[in-house]
């Protein structure tokens, strides 16, 4: 499962307890969230604050958000949530 969320604090508390948990600062009031969790191996399943492409962007584990906040990524069905269709690449 992969999927993008244009997140803004605004619209849902628990994109500002994301941030906390992170521990970003500034905080943003929106921002792109991408999560990828389709590798059935923990570590590669991983959340990325901003553009996915951008090298820059800051990439965290999985792993590294609370049970919580991982089930609210999960469950976020509001207007700004994409689906990403990804394929497998093989060698």
């Amino acid at each position: 499962m992969a999927f993008s969320i244009l997140a803004n604090v605004n619209e849902n508390e628990m994109f500002s307890k994301l941030q906390e948990e992170l521990e970003i600062e500034p905080k943003l009031e929106s921002y792109t969230i991408t999560v990828n969790v389709s590798d059935q191996d923990e570590l590669n399943q991983y959340v990325v604050i901003g553009d996915e492409l951008d090298p820059t962007s800051p990439r965290y584990s999985w792993s590294q958000f609370s049970i919580s906040t991982q089930r609210g990524l999960l469950s976020y069905t509001g207007p700004t949530g994409k689906n990403i269709h990804t394929k497998a690449k093989h060698c």
